[in-house]
């Protein structure tokens, strides 16, 4: 599958200068709907994450969450937006990281602390639509006493 979707892997900057932007991106969104769905035909329940929403979810009134553009002064912001964002979530010793160098990491990383916050001290909640799958997202303690309080 990797093959017919990247071509032969002959070397790391072949693939950078013939993979860019969209191209790359459908071939990563592809390739893990791939995974998705050969995770559930042998029985692991897989879910969904968005980073962005991750982001969002752990800001405060003060907070802003810059674009990820590539121009330096808005990719540097950007980043360390999502860094202090990062470093307001309380993880015990063990599931402490280094500070993301690049969005991809960035994103890892809220997703990641943001269920191990949550599976502490919040809740983790699931979505799920037979058409659309199954989405996880992850509040603190706060936020999700309101949302079972406000639930009928």
């Amino acid at each position: 599958m990797g093959e017919q979707m990247f071509g032969p892997l002959e070397s790391q900057a072949q693939i950078s200068a013939q993979l860019t932007g969209g191209a790359l991106f459908t071939r990563f969104m592809i390739a893990g709907f791939a995974v998705y769905q050969a995770l559930a035909r042998i029985g692991v329940n897989a879910y969904e994450g968005y980073p962005y929403l991750g982001f969002r979810l752990w800001m405060n009134q003060d907070d802003e969450l810059p674009a990820k553009k590539k121009t330096s002064n808005s990719y540097a912001a950007a980043l360390e937006a999502r860094c202090r964002i990062l470093d307001r979530i309380k993880l015990p010793a063990k599931f402490r990281m280094a500070p993301p160098a690049t969005y991809d990491e960035a994103d890892t990383a809220i997703l990641a602390a943001s269920v191990a916050a949550a599976s502490r001290d919040g809740s983790i909640f699931q979505i799920r639509d037979r058409a659309e799958g199954s989405f996880i997202f992850a509040l603190d303690r706060l936020d999700a006493a309101y949302v079972r309080s406000t639930r009928t």
